[in-house]
């Protein structure tokens, strides 16, 4: 293999490294109301929000990097209304509404349709808070399915991420 292949191949698994360390080292990043699952979430406001990164190891060492997917909550309700994500990526969901939102799980008002357990109410994918407008909320879909959230402040506002 070429020397400065491999070089360059050690230096993105170094910075990759870095990043993930400090992403989970990051007490703004860390899972509100002490989650064990592996599923993480985790509130914040404004720009304070580290942007996730999932990486993982396939055979003979292939690096995958997964960057965080966004869905964006307007007065019009979540956009876009349906996200694929791959099992492990993190999505954001971005308050650019007038109003607070607070995303959950279906079905209002148990959000047990996710099926790991935590968060507040009935799953850990569950904002257990409003967010403000302008602020964030950021979870990681460890779990392969079609799952169906809403606003818990607004049910009739909806959307589906699939993970595969």
């Amino acid at each position: 293999m070429n020397k400065y292949l491999s070089g360059g191949i050690v230096a993105a698994v170094i910075v990759i490294g870095a990043m993930v360390y400090f992403a989970q080292n990051n007490p703004a990043a860390a899972p509100a109301g002490g989650n064990d699952s592996a599923d993480q979430a985790a509130p914040t406001t404004g720009d304070q929000n580290t942007p996730g990164i999932s990486v993982e190891l396939e055979g003979e060492g292939e690096i995958i990097v997964t960057e965080a997917q966004e869905i964006e909550f307007t007065d019009s309700g979540y956009a876009p209304s349906t996200l694929t994500v791959k099992k492990g990526a993190v999505v954001i969901y971005r308050n650019d509404s007038s109003g607070k939102m607070w995303p959950a799980s279906a079905k209002h008002p148990t959000h047990e349709a996710y099926p790991v357990g935590g968060g507040c109410i009935g799953s850990a994918f569950d904002a257990c808070a409003a967010i403000a407008p302008g602020g964030t909320w950021a979870f990681t879909f460890n779990e392969v399915g079609t799952w169906k959230y809403h606003d818990h402040l607004n049910p009739s506002y909806t959307g589906t991420v699939v993970v595969q």
